[in-house]
């Protein structure tokens, strides 16, 4: 079953720039600094992930990690269910590009903090308790369920 991971069930046309620009890749727009490369469109079908647990019939869900360049945010409203019933632990990517249309980075963390998470962000070599930013650079982030909280960090 080929679809990406979304708030709902769709058709997403992304912007590829190929492989080594990869990370730019978004269904929001050019991210890669104007004037560096033209993208081409990819369309690709998409469904809430709560929709994909259930189709794949999964009996549980440990870890959640988001990457999905700039959608973050719509994949956690798609997997409302699924972090309801399974309170996984979820890594999730954020860093703010200031597309339109896109929420900012401090929404999707507020989003996950609500929902009765942890956050916990790289330190040395270490986790160390991440304090919500204005905006943000490129990065991952630990959300972790109460119940795993002390035991993680």
């Amino acid at each position: 079953m080929q679809s990406a991971a979304y708030s709902s069930a769709t058709t997403l046309t992304f912007c590829d720039y190929g492989l080594v620009y990869s990370a730019f890749n978004s269904a929001f727009g050019a991210r890669l600094p104007s004037g560096r490369r033209s993208c081409g469109e990819v369309r690709v079908a998409a469904r809430a992930c709560d929709d994909l647990v259930g189709a794949l019939g999964l009996p549980r869900v440990d870890v959640l990690k988001i990457d999905a360049e700039s959608s973050e945010l719509h994949v956690v409203r798609g997997a409302q269910r699924t972090i309801a019933r399974f309170r996984p632990r979820i890594v999730v990517e954020v860093g703010d590009f200031d597309l339109p249309g896109v929420a900012s980075s401090r929404e999707l963390v507020q989003s996950l903090l609500a929902l009765g998470y942890r956050a916990y962000e790289r330190s040395q070599f270490d986790l160390a308790p991440h304090v919500p930013r204005a905006t943000y650079d490129y990065g991952n982030l630990l959300f972790v369920p109460p119940r795993f909280a002390h035991s993680t960090a």
